[in-house]
């Protein structure tokens, strides 16, 4: 039997080994009034949660020769790049990527890679 937990490390040694350090962030939602959410928040640059990660960037159309295989074929087509990446908590619904604390991507998608409970990789879709 396949122990994921041990792929899980391995994987994650070998991104933080060879990638680069990733914030990955999610913008708080939560209106400034609540009796008049449509208003919005009067902040929505507001970083509600910031979760620190790793990656690798590849170009979209490596991803077939790398063997990604993601169920939404408009994935590839909306990302600028593609982050393999591990994360410290689940990132997928957050919205956007720090890169080495300089570059900022918009999030277009996340793609988990697992096979069991235990999320090996993420592949994140990213635009500027």
């Amino acid at each position: 039997m396949v122990d994921y937990v041990k792929l899980a490390a391995t994987a994650t040694r070998l991104v933080e080994a060879n990638g680069r350090d990733l914030s990955f962030v999610q913008l708080l939602e939560t209106p400034t009034d609540v009796a008049e959410p449509w208003r919005g928040n009067a902040t929505p640059r507001e970083a509600a949660t910031i979760v620190l990660g790793s990656g690798v960037a590849v170009p979209p159309s490596s991803a077939t020769t790398l063997g990604i295989h993601v169920a939404d074929d408009h994935f590839l087509k909306r990302a600028d790049q593609i982050l393999i990446c591990v994360a410290e908590e689940d990132i997928e619904n957050f919205d956007e990527v720090i890169d080495e604390g300089s570059t900022v991507w918009k999030i277009t998608g996340v793609e988990k890679l697992r096979p069991s409970t235990t999320t090996i990789l993420y592949f994140v879709g990213v635009k500027r």
